[in-house]
């Protein structure tokens, strides 16, 4: 607003100047036209266009107040904030923001006192200009009689009482004459002319421009005159065009008729009329009869002056401000403190407080890395649902939004500018907004099971779930998404990383596992790499590879913070995560039984129970012993393995040793027999039909390495090596060719696998390695 004060009150005085200094010396139609470009002016709320050579440039850059009232989201309570810790940054409800201090408050007072001013005026001026028109439309319609005239494109009506002939009306324009003006033929043609002349300007439209503007601008006395000045021109141009049309032979007799029907001077209520009437003070009065006397010619070299000065003028005016620096920014000695809140889907995820000088600096960096204006920000807050507010607290309080789109960032700060920024921006906001160390924390089970929630849906609970997961060293949040559309329940978490990240898979299976048990009806969990060139997220879970992995329906650790603390217990360690393959090896390392996809939770157990003993011996070398059992546990992320071999002593104790010559512990007898037993199930190559496979084809794999029947949770398992791609889509072929239907596609969903059912059987298929299959059936 304050720019289009300043930028039209220049134009409006750089008309009035070129028509004084040219006054005589160009037509008056031209003269009327050069106004047109004031009302555009007043009337846009933003610049066109970036100039240098804009009056705003010589202007200190002007911050709206408007940054600092924003209203707080009402709807978030402190207690929902996305990081929370006990060593996190203060978080404040979004009610404190407003209140920092007492400048932001006065000038809050003064912002809205110059509001309610002006919009005061506005509704004035406004009950003014419909009460005028009003009551002139309706003693119209009161005391108007039709008259005829042929072949004339309006229609004409008599009426007594009118000062003098005018034009009105916007979506039905008719002409009024006074019965004076009947007095004598010559008179009412040239009446009649007149008006429609004016009516072919569209005068009757621009009157209402004109007021509209007045409205507006109340404020403003150049608009006040430019109003007065801009109708004296359009009846100057309209003397100019009626005298065109009756012949310039007949200038005296019309000058003559204008000087007996201009009878009362002009009203200051006549500028909220519509009505193009004769009306004029004795000034005006003289102008008019010298232009009609001597019409001036409008030359080349001067037509030349008024086309470059006008242009030159749109350039001064209706551009902005040239901003080829970074953003402005206060001292970073001047700044007090910087308050930053995350709003996400259109809630707040809770606000940061920070003080610290190095915060201070860093976001005050970021900040300032920015390219020139984009455009005139127009708004109060961004028209999205993602980004970050960030208030700066100094002796001039401030506020920006970051945000991006379509992977371009952009700064704004309100009513001041659009800034194109980058990514590295964004991401010290982020890192800024989040707790330190927030990766090396541990999880509280309390807090995690308070936040749970029967609903996908619902956003500030999933938020701060969200907040209270843990993210490896170089990851941190950047904003989440529900979908809850038609049947689809499912969260997307977006993260960003730096050059440092760890994108460990351990942390978010544990984070996933925790979802699924905590947010009851959600049924998908999307981890998403922020700037990522891949189309897929970067990890896709579903509640039944949750469920598999727990071992039973995940949602059973959620009854308490006990049992949530057991499930952190069991899957709190990224060898929880783990594959298992093991062999039964003789001497010098021989294979016995070839390697197998082991039971995870018996291969976990047997190695968490080497690892809580503290007593621990030299071992042997284990390929001189004639039997033993390797576990390799696999770590997919990384590529790690680690070996551990099971073996019974010579006084009959069973063992568990690291590596091939490491150190050993005892280990439990009965899950050594287990383990025994375990190799002697899994040797056996059986198919096994039971009510799982019951209907179910038999896949027409070689090389069954085991199968077994899991009745706890429901399900019967088939693993098989050395499968080869067309074995697996002739295998989906009768799948297909037997009535089954595609649940989730194999080849489109590697990572979960695919799945088909068929009534009330279901098969699950999950590539392992590059020729292993696990099929599961239920």
């Amino acid at each position: 607003m304050i720019e289009t004060i300043i930028t039209s009150s220049v134009l409006i005085l750089i008309i009035i100047a070129l028509r004084y200094l040219l006054r005589g010396r160009i037509s008056s139609r031209l003269q009327y036209a050069l106004w047109a470009l004031v009302a555009v002016r007043l009337l846009l709320p933003f610049s066109l266009f970036e100039s240098p050579v804009s009056v705003m440039n010589a202007i200190p850059n002007i911050q709206s107040d408007y940054s600092a009232v924003k209203q707080p989201v009402d709807s978030v309570n402190s207690r929902n904030t996305v990081l929370p810790s006990n060593n996190s940054p203060i978080l404040q409800s979004g009610h404190e923001i407003s209140d920092s201090s007492a400048g932001t408050a006065n000038t809050v007072n003064g912002e809205a006192i110059a509001r309610f001013v002006w919009l005061s005026g506005l509704i004035l001026s406004g009950v003014l200009f419909a009460a005028s028109n009003i009551r002139l439309s309706r003693n119209l319609r009161r005391i108007r009689k039709r008259i005829e005239f042929p072949q004339y494109p309006l229609p004409v009506y008599v009426a007594d009482g009118l000062p003098s002939p005018c034009l009105y009306g916007i979506r039905k324009p008719a002409v009024y004459v006074t019965p004076e003006s009947l007095s004598d033929e010559k008179r009412i043609e040239y009446v009649v002319a007149h008006e429609l002349t004016h009516y072919r300007q569209k005068d009757h439209i621009w009157s209402f421009v004109r007021i509209l503007c007045l409205c507006v601008h109340w404020f403003n006395p150049l608009v006040w005159i430019a109003v007065v000045l801009s109708r004296r021109d359009s009846e100057l141009a309209c003397d100019e065009r009626t005298l065109r049309r009756i012949g310039p032979e007949n200038r005296m007799e019309y000058g003559r008729t204008l000087i007996e029907l201009m009878t009362s001077p002009s009203k200051p209520s006549d500028l909220f009329c519509c009505a193009t009437t004769m009306t004029g003070s004795k000034g005006e009065m003289t102008e008019r009869i010298k232009r009609i006397a001597k019409q001036p010619k409008t030359l080349m070299i001067t037509l030349t002056i008024v086309v470059v000065v006008a242009v030159a003028a749109v350039a001064f005016t209706f551009g902005g401000a040239a901003r080829n620096v970074p953003v402005v920014l206060p001292d970073s000695s001047a700044v007090t403190s910087i308050t930053i809140e995350q709003i996400n889907e259109g809630e707040s995820l809770g606000t940061v407080h920070i003080s610290q000088k190095s915060d201070l600096e860093a976001v005050l960096s970021a900040l300032s890395d920015t390219d020139k204006t984009l455009r005139q920000s127009v708004n109060d807050a961004p028209n999205r649902d993602n980004y970050f507010q960030i208030d700066i607290e100094s002796t001039d309080a401030r506020r920006f939004y970051l945000y991006n789109d379509d992977k371009k960032y952009y700064l704004e700060e309100p009513y001041a500018g659009i800034y194109r920024t980058n990514r590295i921006t964004s991401a010290t906001i982020a890192k800024v907004y989040a707790p330190k160390g927030r990766a090396d924390q541990s999880i509280n089970a309390q807090e995690l099971w308070d936040a749970r929630t029967l609903y996908v849906g619902d956003n500030s609970s999933v938020g701060t779930l969200l907040g209270l997961l843990p993210l490896s060293e170089g990851l941190w949040h950047d904003h989440f998404a529900l979908r809850t559309a038609d049947n689809e329940r499912s969260i997307e978490w977006v993260l960003q990383g730096d050059d440092t990240a760890s994108y460990e898979g351990s942390t978010l299976h544990l984070n996933a596992l925790l979802l699924f048990a905590l947010v009851d009806n959600l049924q998908d969990f999307y981890v998403t790499m922020k700037d990522s060139e891949q189309d897929e997220p970067a990890f896709h879970y579903d509640r039944t590879w949750a469920d598999e992995i727990a071992g039973r329906d995940v949602r059973e650790y959620a009854e308490s913070p006990e049992k949530l603390q057991e499930l952190l217990d069991l899957f709190g360690t990224e060898s929880a995560f783990a594959q298992y393959n093991i062999a039964k090896l003789g001497k010098n390392g021989e294979i016995l039984d070839g390697y197998f996809l082991v039971n995870q939770q018996l291969a976990l157990a047997i190695i968490n129970d080497y690892m809580v003993k503290s007593a621990v011996w030299e071992g042997v070398d284990v390929m001189t012993l004639e039997e033993c059992y390797l576990i390799r546990q696999i770590f997919p992320e990384s590529l790690e393995t680690h070996d551990y071999y099971a073996y019974l002593r010579e006084d009959g104790t069973a063992v568990l040793q690291s590596g091939t010559d490491g150190r050993y512990s005892v280990l439990s007898p009965e899950l050594y027999s287990e383990l025994v037993k375990a190799i002697e199930t899994l040797s056996t190559d059986s198919w096994l039909e039971n009510k799982y496979t019951e209907g179910a084809p038999r896949p027409d794999f070689d090389n069954m390495v085991w199968m077994a029947t899991d009745d706890e949770n429901g399900y019967c398992t088939a693993f098989y090596q050395d499968v080869s791609r067309e074995q697996i889509e002739q295998y989906l072929k009768t799948l297909e060719d037997d009535g089954w239907q595609t649940i989730r596609d194999l080849y489109e969903h590697t990572k979960l696998g695919g799945r088909y059912q068929k009534n009330s059987h279901t098969i699950s298929i999950q590539f392992y390695d590059d020729q292993e299959v696990a099929i599961y059936f239920s």
